[in-house]
């Protein structure tokens, strides 16, 4: 009898195979070329068909980048909204970059690599550069809202909300990535709450030091 694979499993399996698909296509990008690493290529190296790596990416350049839309709005978001403290808009923000941000974070050993086939191929930027600024009105947007939920940031003021919403995201996405690289040079020891906590604590720094 067939043993049905639970919702856990399947989603780490489908984690799994991305994450092959996202360093088959890197290795061939950097021996290959852009031009080499097709999307035949690129399945056949992570062992599945071309079929399946549509069910993964649109193209090869997203593949290669590595890139996924999380969707970032209030609706999706029930319960990292409740665990927020109201009183903290830092540690808002981070926890809310880091559930868009954590499957390009846990495989930030391909960081490198990714660096390489951008200044190789700077026609991949305009993908990039399309995906980030997606992802960017969204997390702008809930910044807003998260600022409406802390006291000290509460305004009716829409332009004011949205000129500190852009320096906080700036400065906390800043900060991931600084504790992203922290925790990659440091041999990948740590979880991402981990990364989340030592995030918030750089942001905390700077602010402090500035006062």
């Amino acid at each position: 009898m067939q043993t049905e694979i639970t919702p856990g499993l399947r989603e780490k399996k489908r984690a799994e195979t991305r994450a092959q698909l996202e360093k088959a296509a890197l290795d061939l990008v950097i021996s290959d070329g852009l031009e080499g690493a097709t999307i035949d290529a690129i399945s056949a190296r992570a062992f599945v068909s071309p079929r399946t790596f549509f069910n993964y990416f649109d193209s090869k350049e997203d593949a290669i980048l590595g890139i996924r839309d999380v969707e970032i709005t209030e609706d999706a978001l029930p319960e990292i909204l409740e665990s927020i403290d109201r009183n903290d808009l830092v540690a808002a923000i981070i926890r809310v970059l880091f559930h868009a941000m954590v499957p390009s974070i846990e495989n930030f050993n391909l960081h490198d690599a990714r660096k390489e086939a951008v200044q190789r191929y700077p026609q991949l930027l305009g993908r990039q550069m399309a995906q980030m600024f997606r992802m960017g009105k969204q997390l702008t947007a809930l910044t807003e809202s998260l600022m409406q939920r802390d006291p000290a940031f509460a305004s009716d003021d829409p332009a004011a909300t949205a000129r500190l919403a852009e320096i906080l995201l700036m400065m906390c996405g800043s900060a991931v990535r600084s504790a992203a690289r922290e925790w990659a040079a440091g041999g990948s020891v740590g979880t991402a709450e981990d990364m989340e906590q030592r995030a918030i604590e750089l942001v905390r720094e700077v602010v402090e030091k500035l006062r």
